[in-house]
């Protein structure tokens, strides 16, 4: 645990404060209800409260009625953090020694048995002797009906299955008086402070992240957000987990709260993304003393916002805190479409009886009925029904015609469209230049088309399309269309163009038409492409550190582009791929890997010498993949893309690069060495702007399309050491810095690709990178060999090469690429 992590927690333990209040949204024109938020499904809430002189679990249903404690009256003691399973049953919560302070105090320590209960309020039991909460906030999270996450008496994250009553341990790292608190998809743990941070469960390691002001942090259980209180009283902050945004769900003072409830704390997302529920007071802080009231709002579940009105469901004096909210699923469901939309509605299984209201003032009978929407909007289905109403759901768009989204160049001869809504191309026509598509095929969620032409593209050309139309029920037909398609061209960019290597051979180019000199040192050499391969050396790119340091120090912007691959999915350090810096602790940025994980250190006046604060996770790499990366970063905004596709878009760097200054160019390690990188590195290039999505998926595919890697035609086999040339020095080839020798091998037996020859000759290195490598085996040893042929591999051309063993001229001669 890091020490500054432990001691944030503490000092949330012991004082409940939570930073800085924000700025509230605009108000919500629509007031809610009892009966607004009853309709949303059956369901109730339940919380912790003290107003019968212990704390104890009470609920209410979501219509505001049937208000009652539900947990025992267990004598000296208080019962905490109430959570309610998937399926509204079950509720878990944790029993404390009744004191002064309740488990504020108490759990620093100490952990408290687990009980579970019916959500009625029977069938009370102890499950776990040992358990605890995280500071003063939650203490299970649910995946299923029959498994939660929890942290047990050791502060170990772990997981219980009620069928079997098996605790399973997650994770070995803890922190004192508390622990980690795992999400329901693994993938993230989160401490009593608002650390949301990237959990392995391969490894059960925890890579802590960026600690933000407040506390009572908590996930979505779709594994979409985290969320916590921002500041004291407000606001309610959500994290997107995938992107790591950070915006507000409800602020301090919100005008949609009263007047008199505007200080909030204690937020809990019901299971299904649709209710939020909270606590809030007038005023007041103390979480055991102060004057708080629980209340619901309506939330969307694609995007966490806040619809209508948030509703009071307590009125009591006493501090009603931490609730959890249950809403089933809508009886009469969700549905979505463009207006004029025409609907076929079936009432459920059972019900004979049907008075439908449709939300748009209208009403039904019967147990199928039609309605059609004519407005936009959003409305409540409802059926009254002979003993109780059932609910659903209808959003309806205004109408209007797809738009393209983005169009770019595929290959030699396609053309890819993407629309903003799915559409129908069967009747469509696409002229590119006055030629007809060949073939028209439509994505499978019909977002988009790919067209191929007869012809290879080659130069500017335009792209005609009429007759495309949406999906609705009455269909919105797009307006001709006269779309620019680029021909490849990579860099995509060259007027922004800071520095640019594409090939060993010809080494670096920076803005002026500068050469700059391409220097491997240790174990870096040129591979089959003329890329980058590094294999426990670097490449030193030497010319370009002024030019590139005024030229992004003035722009206040960057584009870093390149083509990765390596072999190890499991590098530390992190391993410095790409690396304008000095040392291990002073860089203006730095791209590595950490375990399979792409990370960023970029410097800033707010993120620190060493561009830690903090380090950036950008994206996962799959082990011998070839991967076009292009990060794009202008103050405050920060967009990762992965062969043309967004993988990261972050707001958590902060700042431009004002506080930049001298520093090396190193590919591959860092300056001072020790964080070697072992992988390819091809397509560099920096730019002093920032790029967006389209002029991503444009690079990814001009640069494939421009550099076609044809696979080796591998050979694998087993042979003894006949004879080898000399061997030579480091300075028997002065000034050369790499040195080639050739052997003479039996070939024994071969287990991949095609070697007919009984003798070969094989051509390996023996210096690499100025580093004299002394790897040539005994004679008449006998080594399993990976080969390519000679001839495939013109990096060699011109390199020194010691050969003296006199082999006849057609014996087939092949390269080993390994070192």
């Amino acid at each position: 645990m890091n020490r500054n992590l432990g001691i944030a927690v503490a000092s949330i333990m012991m004082t409940g404060l939570c930073g800085v209040t924000q700025s509230a949204p605009a108000p919500s024109t629509t007031v809610d209800s009892y009966e607004t938020i009853a309709k949303m499904g059956q369901g109730f809430i339940i919380w912790e409260s003290n107003r019968s002189g212990s704390w104890r679990l009470w609920r209410i249903g979501l219509d505001g009625k049937g208000l009652k404690q539900i947990s025992p009256d267990e004598s000296a003691r208080d019962h905490y953090c109430p959570h309610i399973s998937p399926n509204g049953r079950k509720v878990v919560y944790l029993s404390y020694p009744k004191g002064q302070d309740g488990y504020h105090a108490y759990n620093v320590n100490k952990p408290a048995p687990m009980h579970i209960m019916n959500t009625d309020g029977t069938g009370d039991r102890v499950i776990l002797p040992s358990a605890r909460a995280y500071s003063e906030d939650r203490a299970v999270v649910w995946v299923d009906d029959d498994t939660f996450h929890y942290i047990n008496g050791d502060g170990i994250s772990s997981e219980y299955h009620l069928s079997t009553g098996r605790s399973v341990p997650l994770s070995k790292q803890s922190i004192e008086g508390g622990g980690w608190l795992i999400n329901a998809q693994r993938n993230f743990a989160v401490p009593g402070s608002p650390v949301f941070s990237r959990y392995d469960p391969t490894t059960q390691t925890i890579k802590v992240g960026k600690e933000f002001d407040g506390c009572q942090p908590y996930f979505s259980a779709d594994g979409k957000w985290g969320f916590w209180m921002g500041g004291a009283g407000g606001p309610i902050n959500r994290y997107d987990l995938a992107t790591g945004n950070v915006s507000k769900v409800l602020s301090n003072n919100d005008p949609r709260m009263p007047k008199e409830r505007n200080y909030l704390y204690f937020p809990m997302l019901s299971r299904n993304g649709r209710l939020l529920a909270f606590g809030a007071s007038p005023g007041q802080h103390d979480h055991f003393t102060a004057d708080y009231d629980i209340f619901v709002a309506r939330t969307d579940p694609a995007t966490f916002e806040v619809i209508g009105t948030p509703v009071r469901y307590s009125f009591d004096p006493a501090c009603d805190r931490f609730p959890d909210v249950y809403v089933s699923d809508l009886d009469l469901g969700s549905h979505q479409g463009e207006a004029p939309y025409t609907m076929q509605l079936k009432a459920p299984a059972g019900v004979t009886i049907a008075n439908w209201s449709f939300g748009d003032g209208s009403k039904g009978t019967g147990t199928v009925v039609k309605h059609t929407y004519t407005k936009a909007g959003n409305y409540s289905l409802e059926i009254y029904g002979k003993d109780r109403s059932y609910f659903g759901e209808v959003s309806v768009a205004p109408a209007s015609a797809p738009t393209v989204t983005a169009v770019a160049l595929r290959g030699s001869n396609k053309v890819s469209v993407s629309f903003s809504e799915p559409v129908v191309t069967a009747k469509a026509k696409f002229i590119l230049d006055g030629k007809q598509a060949k073939t028209v095929v439509p994505d499978r969620d019909g977002m988009g088309v790919e067209l191929s032409f007869a012809a290879n593209i080659t130069k500017v050309a335009t792209l005609r399309m009429e007759g495309v139309r949406d999906r609705a029920q009455v269909p919105n037909v797009m307006t001709a269309q006269q779309l620019v398609v680029q021909p490849h061209q990579w860099p995509i960019d060259p007027k922004s163009v800071v520095l640019i290597w594409d090939d060993v051979k010809k080494g670096c180019i920076a803005a002026g038409d500068v050469g700059c000199q391409t220097q491997a040192v240790g174990r870096a050499f040129p591979d089959r492409n003329n890329a980058m391969q590094t294999s426990g050396g670097h490449f030193n790119i030497t010319g370009a550190d002024d030019i590139l340091l005024k030229a992004l120090k003035q722009s206040g912007k960057m584009t870093v582009e390149a083509v990765l691959t390596t072999p190890d999915a499991n590098q530390s350090g992190p391993a410095r791929i790409i690396s304008f810096s000095s040392d291990a602790s002073s860089r203006n940025f730095t791209i590595g890997q950490q375990g399979n994980l792409l990370v960023l250190r970029l410097r800033t006046p707010e993120t620190g010498e060493n561009g830690t604060d903090p380090e950036i996770e950008l994206a996962a790499i799959q082990p011998n993949r070839p991967t076009h990366i292009m990060l794009c970063y202008s103050p405050g905004s920060l967009q990762f893309y992965v062969d043309g596709k967004l993988s990261l878009n972050s707001n958590l760097v902060q700042g431009d690069f004002s506080n930049w200054s001298a520093h090396h160019l190193i590919l591959g390690d860092e300056w001072v060495g020790n964080r070697v990188w072992k992988g390819t590195i091809s397509g560099l290039a920096i730019y002093n702007q920032k790029y967006g999505a389209s002029q991503a998926a444009r690079s990814y595919e001009s640069y494939r399309a421009l550099h076609p890697v044809k696979p080796a035609n591998t050979v694998k086999l087993t042979a003894k050491l006949l004879s080898s040339s000399k061997t030579p020095t480091l300075s028997e080839i002065v000034p050369y810095r790499e040195g080639l020798v050739t052997s003479l091998y039996e070939v024994l037996s071969v287990q991949q690709g095609q070697c007919e020859a009984k003798q070969i000759v094989v051509v390996q290195w023996a210096i690499v990178g100025g580093q004299e490598l002394n790897n040539m085996p005994a004679v008449n040893s006998q080594q399993t060999l990976v080969l390519e042929p000679y001839a495939e591999n013109p990096q060699l051309e011109g390199l020194y090469m010691s050969d003296t063993i006199n082999a006849d001229p057609t014996i087939p001669l092949f390269f080993a690429p390994s070192l």
